[in-house]
C-alpha cells in the first residue's frame, strides 16, 4: 500500500507532522499509570495498535514500515507494508528522522522493532 492510495499527503511542516502519514507514530505518555512503555500507531481510520512496528527504514525521504501481521485487524489495514514519501524541507525530514529514532528505540525491548534504520 502506498500513502497516495490511502490518504492524500497533508504534510505542511513540522507543526503538523502527525497528519502527513497514514499512521501517526506517537509515544504513549500516560503519567502515573505506567503505560508509557511502547509506541502506538493510529491509522487514518482510527485503527490503533501498540508496539506493532516490525521494521522501519527511512532512506532519504522514503519511509518503509513493516507491521506485525497480528496488528493488521486492529489497525484496519489489509497490507502490513507501508511506504510513504515525505515531501518536506530537508531540515524537517532530518528532524523527523531524529524523533522517529527516539520513538522506536523507546520502551520495552520486546516491542521495539527488530530493524529500525532511520
Amino acid at each position: 500500500m502506498s500513502l497516495t492510495d490511502a490518504v492524500p499527503l497533508a504534510y505542511k511542516g513540522l507543526s503538523t507532522m502527525p497528519i502527513w502519514f497514514i499512521v501517526a507514530v506517537v509515544v504513549l505518555a500516560t503519567l502515573g499509570v505506567g503505560l508509557a512503555d511502547t509506541h502506538c500507531l493510529v491509522t487514518a481510520r482510527q485503527g490503533t495498535a501498540y508496539g506493532c512496528v516490525r521494521e522501519a527504514v527511512l532512506t532519504g525521504n522514503v519511509l518503509r514500515v513493516s507491521l506485525h501481521p497480528e496488528a493488521l485487524t486492529d489497525l484496519r489495514l489489509s497490507d502490513g507494508k507501508i511506504e510513504a514519501v515525505i515531501e518536506a524541507l530537508a531540515e524537517d525530514v532530518l528532524r523527523f528522522r531524529e524523533v522517529l529514532a527516539k520513538v522506536l528505540a523507546y520502551g520495552r525491548a520486546d516491542v521495539r522493532p527488530t530493524r529500525a534504520t532511520v
